[in-house]
């Protein structure tokens, strides 16, 4: 077992090392990821951050058996899943996607076969691109249920620190309705965990937060079959008001 400093687990020094050299070069493009206040969840290095932790806790809590390539294949989509977004919000899955192979370091460093099975990943991260276009089995890896975990993780990435209470004092006024209404969602998401079969969320107030959850329990209902198919329980949201 190998651990970085963001917590990699399961993967080997050579895995690590070319994961390392990814994180350094994703968080020079997510560092310029629009932060205007209308654009309001964070997706920078804290997300991707964010990301990879839950990833650990949930195949952990799944008990979810992945070969060391498909652990590896998870990682590097949450560092590379948004970098898109440098050109905006819109369609940016796809955006992502084709910066792999605009930007020749991702292919030098990870070689055509990852790159073509992460451009997969990066491209079906959210609903909005559906499962069955994704290859069921690609070069050994089982897309279908990576793309899904992925999906799922990707969408538990709600809590309050994307939207800071301490920001959100100091610009409340300048806030439209919609975007109100996020950044209470995300401030009052106070924390996830999982206990198969559940997600459960910590929150302080549920209707701010059912936004939010209304959007993970789709995210979840739009890989359902999947999981079915490859025998992993269904994610059952269960939201806690403390």
């Amino acid at each position: 077992m190998n651990s970085g400093d963001v917590g990699y687990i399961n993967i080997s020094d050579a895995y690590e090392a070319k994961l390392k050299q990814i994180e350094i070069v994703s968080k020079r493009f997510l560092k310029f990821v629009p932060r205007s206040i209308p654009n309001y969840p964070s997706h920078g290095v804290d997300h991707s951050q964010n990301i990879i932790k839950l990833l650990n806790k949930f195949t952990i809590a799944w008990s979810i058996t992945l070969t060391e390539k498909e652990t590896y294949l998870l990682y590097l989509g949450a560092w590379v899943h948004d970098i898109g977004i440098i050109t905006g919000r819109e369609g940016h899955n796809e955006s992502s996607s084709e910066i792999l192979d605009k930007i020749p370091f991702f292919g030098s460093i990870l070689g055509k076969d990852i790159v073509a099975l992460l451009k997969w990943i990066v491209i079906a991260h959210s609903s909005s691109y559906p499962m069955e276009k994704v290859p069921k089995n690609f070069l050994g890896v089982n897309l279908h249920l990576i793309c899904s975990i992925f999906r799922i993780i990707d969408a538990c990435e709600i809590a309050y620190l994307k939207c800071p209470n301490e920001v959100y004092e100091l610009i409340k006024d300048d806030l439209d309705i919609e975007n109100d209404k996020y950044w209470k969602a995300h401030m009052s998401i106070l924390g996830t965990w999982f206990e198969v079969p559940k997600i459960k969320i910590l929150v302080d107030n549920s209707e701010f937060s059912n936004i939010l959850i209304e959007h993970l329990k789709e995210e979840i209902d739009s890989i359902r079959d999947v999981l079915d198919s490859n025998n992993v329980p269904v994610p059952q949201v269960d939201v806690v008001v403390c």
